[in-house]
C-alpha cells in the first residue's frame, strides 16, 4: 500500500501490505487486528494501527505484539520491518537531494539579520509571523558583491525602524549575513564591515504551530 511520510515520496510499505494481506487471510477486521493487538481501547487501537500502515512503524506496543497477533513468526516480521525501515530511509534521503537541488535552482542572493537571539522567544509569534518575514532581506540579484552589501546595509536600517530597533521574538540586530550564492556567504557587523567569510548560505529555520 502507498505512504506518504514528511515529504512529496511515496512508495511500497512492506510491513504495510504483508500486515493487511495477513489480516485479510486470518479474516479479521481491523478492530478484530487491533484487539488481538492488545489493545484496550479499540478507537485508539484503530488509530494507531492505521498510522503504523501508514509508515509510522515505530510503535513499539504495536511492534512487540504483532507477531502473536498475525500468527507469524517473529523473525518474518523483523525482516519485513528491515525492509521498510530501508525504504523509507532512502525516500527521506532521495527527499532532501530533491529538497536541495530545488532550493539551488530558485536561490537568488538575499540577507539574513542576526539578532540577539537565534531561537525566538516566545516562539509562537515567529512561527505566526514568518522567520523569513522577520529576518530575510531581499536583494536586488543584478546587483555586484559590494552593491549587494550597501542595499543590506541601508534595508536592515530600515527594516529595524520598522519594528522599532527589535525584531519580535528575536530582539535587536547584532549583525548581517549576504548570502551570495548558495555556497558563499560572507557575515558583517552592522556596519558593513568584514567579520567571517562562510563556506555556505545561512538558512533560516522555520518554526509551525499545531491546532487540535
Amino acid at each position: 500500500m502507498p505512504v506518504t511520510r514528511n515529504f512529496s515520496v511515496q512508495f511500497e510499505s512492506a510491513i504495510g501490505g504483508f500486515v493487511e494481506k495477513r489480516r485479510k487471510a486470518l479474516e479479521l477486521s481491523r478492530s478484530g487486528v487491533v484487539k488481538r493487538l492488545g489493545f484496550k481501547n479499540l478507537s485508539k487501537g484503530c488509530k494507531r494501527y492505521d498510522a503504523f500502515l501508514g509508515g509510522h512503524i515505530e510503535q513499539p506496543f504495536i511492534l512487540q505484539n504483532l507477531a502473536a497477533a498475525l500468527d507469524v513468526d517473529v523473525d518474518v516480521i523483523q525482516a519485513t520491518l528491515e525492509t521498510t525501515r530501508c525504504a523509507i530511509s532512502d525516500a527521506e534521503k532521495q527527499a532532501e537531494a530533491d529538497a536541495e537541488a530545488a532550493w539551488r535552482r530558485s536561490f537568488r542572493p538575499h540577507g539574513i539579520i542576526e539578532t540577539e537571539k537565534s531561537i525566538p522567544e516566545p516562539i509562537f509569534i515567529a512561527a505566526l509571523m514568518g522567520t523569513e518575514k522577520l529576518k530575510r532581506i531581499e536583494l536586488d540579484d543584478t546587483a555586484q558583491d559590494a552593491a549587494l552589501l550597501e542595499q543590506m546595509i541601508v534595508r536592515t536600517r530600515d527594516h529595524m525602524a520598522e519594528w522599532n530597533g527589535s525584531i519580535p521574538a528575536f530582539g535587536k540586530a547584532t549583525g548581517i549575513v549576504v548570502n551570495y550564492t548558495p555556497d558563499k556567504a560572507v557575515r558583517y557587523d552592522l556596519e558593513g564591515n568584514f567579520r567571517e567569510r562562510l563556506t555556505s548560505a545561512v538558512r533560516l529555520g522555520s518554526a509551525r504551530i499545531r491546532f487540535r
